[in-house]
């Protein structure tokens, strides 16, 4: 018990001191400027943005308060946006279908977000096509989208009014679907970047607490693409604790993930939108609800030196009910069937770390299969495979549209039922890591 309580205190209170601040009111930008905006604004209208950015203009905002009900920073298409050393915090609408705000939600030519903390928000949802608009299409891309070094407290896509099931919710704007009791919100999505060299993020700290939390992918990249195998999207030493949805006791459905390396926007309907060119590395995933690590679709996408942590248990000690795997690949969409060329290839997963224990208390690490006849990754002959177990016999196979690589040294030197111990341990390595590598977090 006191190992529990020792818990509780280190991940539910890191982070959650806060200093008294005097607010303005909400800030229209109109023009840039050679010097950063710093201030205090807060909206008190889910209408109204705290800071409303209405120039393609560079503009920074930093050493900054901001919150609000509502979006939390408007721009326009095409933003210039620099975000570095503010504190923003979502309040409660107090509206019927909505969550808590967004921190961004827009079409970006730059966008850095550096040394931040995000309190109970919705998360950025970063965009370089037209959201909603039936023609708008992927295009190439050179923008700059650099997010690293921030601390967020609970992503917060709960409904007020306890949720509405897989419908689309007008009255939400800039919300995404909602699933039983809350919106699909991220800490960050990346949708419509095509050839993009410029992309990165990393040495985040993502904390969420069940009850007080609910998000679907922490991190997602969806239909969008790096530059090259040399120049690819850049997703790395990202630290995310705990995954959930709006009732993570109770839910027997979720289909939430700690980093979705490769999504495709269904309604596009051409998988040469499909996501490709993403490295994603050296993240910590701990106690997810469902998937540590997915890839529903794309092609050269590795995925490497990764660590995936769950006990199936809630710091309280609490077995959540729902368990998925911790690393899986999949050919969600069925888009090879479809599809007169390949669509899931040159995926790599190498050399990682995982560690999931399921709601019936088995094990089951990684989960890949395909299409028939056309799986993305087959394991010892089968369309369909419990990889944790070949990964035992075949410490490396390759088979065509995939190589896969376990780690199994390290990956089974967990007994076969993780505890919250061992979940607690991959907070102490994130802290040393941090420290050997000079990282500081947050503003």
């Amino acid at each position: 018990m006191i190992k529990t309580i020792i818990f509780l205190v280190s991940f539910s209170l890191i982070n959650l001191v806060y200093a008294e601040v005097s607010y303005q009111q909400p800030i229209k930008i109109t023009q840039g400027s050679s010097q950063a905006y710093q201030g205090n604004w807060a909206s008190t209208s889910a209408q109204t943005p705290a800071v409303d950015i209405q120039t393609t203009d560079p503009v920074t905002l930093s050493n900054c308060n901001i919150k609000g009900p509502g979006l939390l920073i408007k721009t326009v298409p095409g933003a210039h946006l620099t975000l570095k050393n503010c504190v923003i915090s979502g309040t409660n609408p107090q509206l019927e279908n909505y969550s808590r705000p967004r921190v961004l939600d827009g079409t970006f030519n730059y966008l850095v977000v550096e040394h931040n903390r995000f309190d109970h928000t919705a998360g950025m949802s970063i965009w370089n096509m037209q959201r909603g608009k039936a023609d708008s299409v992927p295009s190439s891309s050179n923008a700059t989208i650099q997010v690293r070094y921030n601390i967020v407290n609970n992503l917060d896509g709960r409904l007020e009014n306890g949720g509405v099931s897989d419908s689309y919710i007008p009255s939400a704007p800039g919300k995404s679907r909602v699933h039983d009791d809350h919106f699909h919100v991220n800490f960050v999505s990346v949708v419509g970047f095509l050839s993009d060299p410029n992309i990165e993020i990393a040495w985040n700290q993502i904390i969420n607490q069940p009850g007080q939390s609910a998000m679907e992918d922490v991190i997602l990249i969806m239909s969008s693409s790096g530059a090259s195998t040399q120049q690819p999207i850049l997703i790395h030493d990202n630290y995310i604790q705990g995954v959930y949805g709006g009732a993570p006791t109770t839910t027997f459905h979720y289909g939430g993930s700690g980093i979705n390396s490769g999504d495709y926007l269904a309604r596009l309907k051409d998988p040469q939108y499909v996501s490709s060119f993403v490295h994603t590395f050296n993240n910590q995933i701990v106690g997810s609800q469902a998937w540590g690590l997915v890839l529903p679709a794309g092609h050269d996408i590795t995925i490497e030196n990764n660590r995936v942590v769950r006990s199936g248990l809630l710091p309280s000690m609490t077995a959540m009910p729902y368990s998925t795997s911790g690393l899986m690949m999949v050919d969600l969409y069925k888009l090879e069937p479809k599809s007169s060329t390949p669509v899931n290839y040159n995926n790599k997963i190498v050399n990682n770390v995982i560690a999931y224990v399921t709601a019936k208390k088995t094990r089951f690490d990684y989960e890949f299969y395909g299409a028939p006849g056309k799986p993305n990754l087959q394991c010892v002959g089968k369309v369909r495979s419990r990889v944790d177990k070949c990964c035992q016999v075949e410490q490396t196979t390759v088979r065509t549209g995939a190589n896969i690589t376990c780690a199994p040294n390290e990956n089974y030197k967990f007994n076969s039922l993780i505890t919250l111990t061992d979940e607690q341990a991959e907070w102490t390595r994130w802290q040393q890591k941090l420290a050997t590598n000079k990282i500081s977090m947050g503003p």
